[in-house]
């Protein structure tokens, strides 16, 4: 609790830098404070809100409201380095603490949201697992939101949930239990010994 305090301080410290040194990181240090003010239950401001969105808009050509653009954008990224070209990191976390701070489903600004933040992080796992592994954790909360929410007829947000569907097929990783770094290592040694070990 008093290290996500002491984030949100950073981050809105870093937001109110009258001369942000790039926009993108100036974009980053916004969404960062605000997931981090919505895991506090603080509220933000709308003006933030529309910032982000602004700078989503201008320096990665995102628009929410229509997303396909960004989603096949994504969806051609072979790389962490390509996929950060199309998007910020943090996105989906923007979209899943916008839906999670709405009043209601219905009351979320963008009925697609969650839908479209589930398909960003399957991207995101499936081009770099290793790397994104923080998305492993927020992909388990989305569908877990998924689950809870009220059925949808909205047709763009049955389009998202069906290519991330399929998408998730494909990520090897997501077939498994998820690993702790133990388990993993524990495999590593044993591979090394089955290699080595019985050569001695």
């Amino acid at each position: 609790m008093v290290a996500q305090k002491r984030f949100q301080t950073y981050y809105q410290q870093k937001c109110a830098e009258e001369t942000p040194p790039d926009a993108r990181i100036h974009l980053s240090h916004l969404i960062n404070h605000y997931t981090q003010c919505a895991q506090q239950n603080t509220p933000v401001s709308h003006e933030q809100s529309a910032q982000i969105e602004a700078l989503l808009t201008s320096q990665f050509a995102i628009d929410l409201a229509q997303p396909q653009a960004l989603v096949a954008a994504v969806l051609q990224a072979d790389s962490l380095v390509e996929l950060g070209k199309h998007m910020p990191y943090g996105l989906p976390f923007f979209l899943y603490w916008q839906y999670m701070n709405a009043t209601s489903a219905e009351a979320a600004p963008y009925p697609h949201g969650l839908a479209l933040a589930r398909l960003l992080v399957l991207q995101g796992l499936n081009v770099d697992f290793q790397n994104l592994f923080v998305y492993h954790s927020l992909l388990e909360r989305i569908e877990k939101a998924l689950h809870n929410a009220p059925p949808t007829h909205h047709v763009l947000s049955t389009e998202l949930q069906s290519q991330a569907d399929a998408l998730r097929e494909q990520i090897v990783e997501l077939g498994a239990a998820k690993p702790t770094v133990p388990s993993q290592q524990r495999r590593l040694w044993q591979r090394l010994w089955h290699k080595w070990g019985k050569r001695r």
